[in-house]
């Protein structure tokens, strides 16, 4: 164990300045330590029991509480000076949780590789970005932290924005917290940032728009080959366009969606879809709703694939909507080339 007899005299002393109903926040240096922040909620043992499971973790920066607080101060001073050779060197700072606190909500802006993972939502025996993300604020603030995503994304499909809430501390070094868990969920996924929303904000049930981008190259690429589709140099994007434009309004996609999905409703509103050029070899097809389906998009970009090819006519689409039938559609596209690429919201 970690020095806890030294933790022990400490707490001791907590206890003589504070009383039996106080916690402390301790902030330990190679040559000091402070009372940083008196705590409401927690007893002195249950401090203990924290110090002693957890001594090491360094949690977050905090403010010092200043001179003054009490007249046992300088008593608790002049004992530091016997405590101080028994502590260790190095800096360490420990977050004892505090009990009763209001939580404040947060939007977190993630973006992520979708190939390291088995879609957003958490899974029995497969690594999904959730997961992911609630181990890592999990081992930052040492309590479970549910976060929750603007939507489901399907394993391999990549993320430029996808929003989540979360609930945390207010009284958290939100800058720091950010550091440690972009330094702890690896490469392949990023918190770009966070910002304060209203308590009940949501970031599924309040979202008003939802945009993904499928990419397309239709020359070898060997830059782009783990993020585009490599596509036939001769498709028409112009016929694909023609079938996009059919798509557009309020309708039931359920020649789209995954087949027994547990979706109460395959009534989407389409309000984009078309393909653009970033240059002659290099293309993606964007597509904007109030909410989709899954495996939507991949089934909606396969199918206007299948116009590309000369397969289908650009009407033709009109007759896979009707028929409420997944095989009428064409085929999934690969997941590789898709990305959440916005997600709207009222505020």
């Amino acid at each position: 164990m970690f020095l806890v007899g030294a933790y022990q005299e400490i707490l001791g002393d907590m206890h003589n300045l504070f009383g039996d109903t106080n916690a402390v926040h301790i902030s330990v240096y190679k040559d000091r330590y402070e009372i940083d922040q008196i705590i409401d909620g927690e007893t002195v043992a249950e401090v203990l029991d924290y110090v002693q499971f957890s001594p090491k973790k360094l949690v977050r920066n905090v403010e010092s509480m200043g001179d003054g607080v009490h007249e046992g101060r300088q008593h608790h001073a002049r004992r530091g000076t016997r405590l101080r050779q028994q502590l260790p060197r190095g800096p360490l700072r420990l977050h004892l949780p505090r009990e009763g606190l209001r939580p404040m909500r947060f939007f977190l802006d993630i973006a992520f590789r979708g190939d390291a993972f088995h879609g957003w939502q958490r899974q029995p025996g497969d690594m999904s970005v959730q997961q992911c993300l609630e181990e890592a604020f999990g081992k930052v603030l040492r309590a479970e932290v549910p976060v929750t995503g603007a939507g489901r994304t399907d394993a391999g499909v990549n993320a430029r924005r996808m929003i989540a809430h979360v609930d945390l501390p207010d009284d958290c070094d939100h800058a720091a917290l950010l550091r440690s868990v972009n330094a702890i969920v690896g490469r392949d996924v990023a918190v770009r940032g966070m910002r304060r929303v209203h308590d009940d904000a949501h970031a599924r049930f309040d979202a008003t728009e939802r945009c993904y981008r499928y990419f397309a190259h239709t020359c070898k690429d060997p830059f782009v080959r783990t993020l585009s589709w490599q596509a036939p140099p001769t498709l028409d994007f112009e016929a694909m366009n023609r079938a996009a434009a059919l798509l557009l309004g309020r309708r039931d996609f359920t020649s789209f969606a995954k087949l027994h999905s547990d979706a109460r409703t395959n009534i989407c509103d389409l309000r984009a879809a078309a393909w653009h050029s970033i240059d002659d070899e290099h293309h993606y097809f964007e597509i904007r709703a109030d909410r989709f389906l899954r495996n939507m998009v991949r089934a909606v970009v396969g199918t206007l694939v299948e116009v590309g090819r000369g397969k289908m006519h650009p009407d033709d689409i009109l007759d896979v909507l009707r028929a409420e039938d997944r095989c009428a559609a064409g085929t999934s596209m690969p997941a590789h080339a898709l990305f959440l690429w916005d997600v709207t919201y009222p505020y």
